[in-house]
């Protein structure tokens, strides 16, 4: 990992009704250290949109009611050069609820 690293998902939703996307970060945003309280932040992006996660609680992202596309982005931040070698992980749980 490190600053400028980018990954995306793309997924896609086919509805005949509304429907909201959420999703919900462990972390609230942040890749934290197996080890240590040491954490590395991360943008979210939907579909280009910046997405602040709050930690344990559930951000809306898109509302429609038509199929669509969308991409998931995540981009690392900081500077890691001097972060602990080690694994870093944050649990996204995307949900997709028939409104």
């Amino acid at each position: 990992m490190r600053k400028g690293l980018e990954k995306s998902v793309d997924f896609s939703v086919d509805a005949n009704t509304l429907y909201s996307i959420y999703l919900l970060s462990q972390n609230g945003g942040e890749l934290r250290h197996e080890f240590t309280p040491t954490g590395i932040a991360y943008d979210l992006r939907i579909d280009g949109k910046l997405v602040a996660p709050a930690p344990s609680a559930e951000t809306a992202l898109v509302k429609s009611a038509a199929s669509s596309q969308h991409r998931l982005g995540i981009l690392i931040r900081p500077d890691t050069t001097h972060a602990p070698a080690g694994k870093y992980t944050d649990r996204l749980t995307q949900m997709i609820v028939g409104d």
